[in-house]
């Protein structure tokens, strides 16, 4: 009887550590392909064919399963198929039209006879379902969870960073997938195949060492008290993470800023970097976006977080003054340049007093800060011309929140696994 209430017992804290808020891994991902540009027309490539269950408009009839437009497609119990290249437009009147044949549909799902269906000369996996939107046709894949992961780790990180690092990675764009599964929801998709979301190639993105990371931690996700983690990473911090408030909005206690001591500046993509815009070019910046505050005078970081980041960017000019914040100093000047993170400081340069020393070398001129003169009238302050130009000298690519890319390929190529790697950049996480 003991050993009976004792395993109900165990049963019980076993049940209770389970994550209460799990999510049941999505089956299917549906991810678009175009949503930027939709196109009118549309072709696809296939060894071994292509087929739909949509129905044709005309009667049915057997055909020889070719491209040829004029001929009809093979039915076979209601499916219709197609050779090894299918082009599909927007019908007049609405539907589609698919080889020259009409379909009354505004929906339909093309699957492959053979390995994948190539779209714009890329292999996807799963089946393509085209939507015909605005009068334009949208692709979207849908492709199962795993397979989908395939090709955003081979986007997201390189296939010669070592496999814990890919790991690492495999289980970033898994949680950020299933926490972001409602991105498109009303636009009858689930993720885009660009930044907004992830970066998302299909086959050819996939390799050998890209797949084994996937495989080898299928399932597995990131937990911050029992929830899901959105498990933001990034490129390059150049030696600082930042905490989740001061890029964004919310205080998220898995993501707290770090120091980095694992990149290895002599690799890491944009470790160093610089900027130098002119007054006018931050003028011209600002008139692009419809600013005006006129003539710039000075440029200058009034916050900065405990984590050495910009928090506050003040730009003063002749009229008027005008404050970024957080993560929108990078784009401040995106219409000249966008700054690659907020971990950086800003030297002027042509700004102070000029004076000039006449010695046995000749006359020379040097600039100075403010200085102070003693007059008639008591001490005055010099003022200081403002700054032609503003050089921001930085370190780090990207929003620097929760992983670093070039920081996880470091502490792997030092021995350190995908678990420890991802403990270390996101603060008290379980993994599993």
């Amino acid at each position: 009887m003991k050993k009976i209430v004792f395993a109900l017992i165990f049963a019980i804290i076993s049940y209770a550590s389970i994550p209460t808020s799990a999510y049941d891994l999505p089956q299917e991902v549906k991810v678009a392909l175009n949503a930027s540009g939709l196109a009118q027309s549309i072709n696809f490539q296939c060894s071994g064919g292509m087929y739909t269950s949509s129905k044709y408009i005309g009667e049915d009839a057997p055909g020889s399963g070719t491209s040829d437009a004029t001929e009809k497609p093979k039915t076979e119990n209601g499916v219709l198929a197609f050779g090894e290249t299918l082009t599909v437009k927007v019908r007049d009147g609405g539907g589609l039209i698919l080889n020259g044949l009409e379909f009354s549909e505004d929906q339909i799902d093309i699957h492959p006879y053979g390995e994948y269906i190539k779209y714009e000369g890329k292999g996807y996996r799963g089946y393509y379902r085209l939507v015909r939107k605005n009068n334009g046709i949208l692709v979207i894949n849908c492709v199962g969870l795993e397979d989908y992961l395939y090709g955003v780790v081979g986007r997201e990180m390189s296939e010669s960073f070592p496999i814990e690092a890919l790991k690492a990675q495999a289980i970033c764009a898994r949680n950020y997938t299933v926490m972001g599964m409602n991105n498109h929801s009303s636009d009858g998709y689930n993720l885009c195949n660009g930044v907004h979301c992830q970066a998302y190639g299909g086959v050819s993105s996939e390799g050998e060492k890209v797949r084994k990371a996937v495989d080898e931690t299928k399932g597995t996700l990131m937990y911050y008290k029992g929830n899901v983690v959105q498990a933001y990473y990034f490129s390059c911090d150049g030696g600082y993470t930042e905490d989740s408030e001061n890029v964004w909005v919310s205080a998220l206690g898995y993501l707290r800023g770090v120091e980095d001591d694992f990149e290895n500046p002599n690799e890491a993509s944009n470790y160093n970097w610089k900027v130098t815009l002119t007054a006018e070019d931050i003028k011209n910046a600002l008139a692009a976006k419809k600013i005006d505050i006129g003539d710039i005078t000075n440029v200058e970081v009034t916050e900065y977080s405990s984590n050495r980041h910009a928090v506050t960017l003040k730009i003063t000019g002749t009229k008027d003054t005008k404050t970024y914040t957080k993560d929108n100093i990078r784009s401040a000047f995106s219409a000249v340049k966008t700054l690659n993170s907020t971990l950086f400081t800003i030297k002027k340069e042509g700004s102070g007093l000029s004076i000039y020393t006449l010695s046995d070398k000749g006359l020379s001129k040097r600039e100075i800060g403010s200085s102070y003169v003693l007059t008639s009238e008591g001490l005055t302050q010099l003022e200081s011309s403002d700054a032609s130009s503003y050089t921001f000298e930085g370190r780090g690519w990207g929003h620097s929140v929760g992983m670093s890319q070039w920081g996880a390929k470091a502490m792997a190529d030092k021995g350190y696994t995908f678990d420890e790697i991802l403990k270390y950049y996101f603060t008290d996480v379980e993994i599993g």
